[in-house]
This record gives C-alpha cells, sequence and structure tokens, in this order.
C-alpha cells in the first residue's frame, strides 16, 4: 500500500484551486459577455434562428464546422461558409431537458402568429414554447425525411414593447430524435 506524502495531497489542493479559478473566471466571463438581445422594430418579421439561441443539452448545430471546410477556400467561399453557418439548423434533439431559448426585443406593442419550422421523422412527438410568460403547445407530424421542412403554427401572442425571452422544448419524444428546427417565426 502507497502513502501519500503531504506534499502530494498540496499539489492536489493546489490543483484543485487552479482548477476552480479557472471555471469561476469562464462562467463571470460568460456572464459579463453575453449575446446581446436581438431586436425587431415594429411591422417586421422575427425569425429566431438556431445559431442566436442558447442551448441547453445535447442539441447540435450542423452542418459542424468541420463540414463546412473546403480545400479550394478563396473569399467567395469564406462568404459562402458564413452564410452557411448563419443558415444553421439544430439537429440531435434527443431528450426532453434540451432546449433552446431566445433573447429578443421588440421597440413596441405587436401582435405576432407564432410558428416554426421544422422536419422531424415520427409523428406524435409534442413541443412546447413559452414566450415570457405564454405558454403553446404543438404535434409534431411525420415530413418524410430530413430535409423535407414542415411550417407548425402555434397561436398568435401580443407583445409590449421591451425584451422578450422564448424557450422551445420538447414534452413528449416519440422515437430517437423530437424534431430538426430552422427556425421560429414571429409574423405580425
Amino acid at each position: 500500500m502507497k502513502l501519500f506524502k503531504l506534499s502530494d495531497l498540496l499539489d492536489f489542493l493546489a490543483s484543485l484551486i487552479v482548477v476552480g479559478t479557472i471555471i469561476g473566471g469562464l462562467t463571470h466571463w460568460a456572464q459579463t459577455h453575453a449575446k446581446p438581445p436581438l431586436s425587431y422594430a415594429k411591422e417586421s418579421t422575427i425569425d429566431l434562428l438556431p445559431i442566436d439561441a442558447t442551448i441547453e443539452g445535447d442539441i447540435q448545430l450542423y452542418p459542424t464546422t468541420v463540414e463546412d471546410q473546403k480545400e479550394d477556400f478563396s473569399y467567395e467561399h469564406g462568404n459562402k461558409i458564413l452564410e452557411e453557418q448563419q443558415s444553421r439548423k439544430a439537429g440531435k434533439w434527443m431528450g426532453l431537458k434540451d432546449s433552446l431559448t431566445w433573447t429578443f426585443a421588440t421597440d413596441s406593442p405587436q401582435k405576432y402568429q407564432l410558428s416554426f419550422t421544422y422536419s422531424s421523422d415520427s409523428a406524435g412527438g409534442q413541443i412546447q414554447a413559452t414566450l415570457d410568460k405564454d405558454t403553446f403547445l404543438g404535434t409534431l407530424e411525420n415530413t418524410e425525411g430530413p430535409n423535407s421542412w414542415r411550417n407548425l403554427d402555434l397561436g398568435e401572442v401580443e407583445l409590449p414593447a421591451g425584451t422578450h425571452t422564448l424557450t422551445l422544448k420538447g414534452t413528449k419524444l416519440i422515437g430517437e430524435e423530437l424534431l430538426r428546427l430552422e427556425r421560429v417565426t414571429l409574423t405580425p
């Protein structure tokens, strides 16, 4: 049986302090450098894209950075990659604890129709959108493949001017993957 020296214990404790300091620093940085809310003017359609969301759980954006890389890189190709990154979809939505959350601001009161564009291989899954204090439920249909997109209307909401939070999460999972999300839309 190996005995530990006091110096081994002190080294271990010092390592824990360093790791704790790094984690604390990163947490502080993330809280102080959070994305500002997206801002929208009256009468404009609000498109909430997965790339602008805060992801909780194992949801992944695709195509991935590795898929974006090409051998024939050029300025034109770089712009194409940037456009592809902005239009990333959210996929691998495998759990009911997974969610996407957006923070956005409107400059005046407005009524909106809330909907989202998705694809799904299984019918019967359910999704919940929580917009500020309002909750909307929707039942997913089979869209016949991962690139066959369908729009699901969730209802009408009246938003006052100010900052709003929208969270999208599953409430019933049928099959392996709940859905693949292209965008959430609020149409005046």
